[in-house]
């Protein structure tokens, strides 16, 4: 009988760290893509801005914030030379 009860609890035990182990690997994949989605929404061109270059001004029917509220892009690097001009009329 203690035989029994002492499988029961190890197999307890190992079910609950199959569990944690599979918590921890969804918790480490969400995270990952919570990342790309981050960069994503703050993306200029993502929310249909466009960027140029420092000094320059935006295009026809582009204004800036003033406030640099989306980011431009050079690959996966955010590219500080540049600024998100919007579209619409400015406030």
């Amino acid at each position: 009988m203690a035989k029994n009860a002492q499988s029961m609890s190890m197999s307890v035990i190992v079910v609950a760290a199959l569990a944690l182990l599979v918590l921890v690997v969804l918790s480490v994949i969400f995270m990952s893509r919570m990342g790309h989605w981050s960069k994503d929404s703050k993306s200029c061109t993502n929310m249909g801005g466009k960027c140029v270059d420092l000094g320059e001004k935006c295009p026809t029917g582009y204004h800036t914030t003033g406030v640099s509220l989306y980011k431009c892009y050079s690959g996966s690097e955010v590219d500080d030379t540049k600024v998100c001009c919007i579209s619409g009329e400015a406030d």
